[in-house]
Order: C-alpha cells, then structure tokens, then sequence
C-alpha cells in the first residue's frame, strides 16, 4: 500500500512502523516542506496515486483533499 505523507517533517521511526502495522505493510511517500495550494494537492495525487493520506494541512486545504480523495474513489 502506497501512503502518501503530506507535512513539513519526515515521519519518524515509530510513525511509519504504526502505518505499516496498521495497514499490513506500506511504502511511504514523503512530500516535506509546504504546498503551496490546492493545485499542488491535486497535483500530487496525479503524480504519485497513493491508497491512503497523511496530511497536516489547513483546514481548507483539507477540505479540498477529502473531496479530491472522494471523487477519486
């Protein structure tokens, strides 16, 4: 399972070890440092296609991505 992980630090060691127990198993995708808007978002999850999200963004950026995921499927 692909995750793509979405905030300005790297997940720590016992961060990606709780994903993968939780998940069975994943490949974490680091996205480090700050996005500049929704279209970045969107952009990401065109380049990347991951199964599951780990975001710490602002609310209305977060409002767009759960949108974006829904559409998506």
């Amino acid at each position: 399972m692909k995750v793509l992980w979405i905030s300005r630090h790297r997940p720590k060691e016992p961060e990606s070890q709780a994903l993968s127990d939780l998940l069975g198993g994943v490949e974490i995708v680091p996205i480090s440092g700050t996005v500049p808007n929704t279209w970045a978002l969107v952009s990401l999850l065109d380049t990347h296609s991951p199964d599951a999200v780990v975001a710490t963004l602002p609310l209305d950026m977060q409002e767009v991505l759960l949108a974006e995921l829904k559409h998506r499927g």
